[in-house]
């Protein structure tokens, strides 16, 4: 058997080495890709996992007013778990859209609201 292949599988929560100081172990994001419904996402990881018993919208992922309430729903999560902050939420969000070696992947670079101020 040929072991070379055999490689240690990064596991759910792990911190990865390119990830910014300061992130939180997940965060609550809007999924791009399940109409927006929250999923956790961990920093240094690509995928986003579902979060059973989220709130599902069948309507256009454009919808301005849908977005906002989509938001609104994860960081509401994020605060209740007390998961993330709002700065690190967006610093999560930033990292699983434009890798996690952005600047925009920085959540120093964000203020209390998780506005980019950088």
């Amino acid at each position: 058997m040929d072991t070379t292949t055999k490689t240690p599988k990064a596991c759910i929560g792990d911190m990865f080495p390119s990830v910014f100081p300061g992130m939180p172990m997940f965060a609550y994001v809007p999924n791009p890709y399940d109409c927006g419904r929250p999923a956790k996402v961990y920093p240094g990881d690509n995928t986003y996992y579902c979060v059973k018993g989220a709130p599902l919208c069948a309507v256009d992922a454009e919808d301005a007013a849908l977005l906002a309430i989509r938001r609104t729903v994860c960081r509401t999560m994020n605060q209740c778990y007390g998961t993330a902050t709002p700065a690190q939420a967006a610093a999560v969000e930033a990292g699983i859209k434009y890798g996690w070696s952005d600047r925009r992947a920085n959540p120093a670079l964000y203020d209390a609201d998780g506005a980019f101020c950088g």
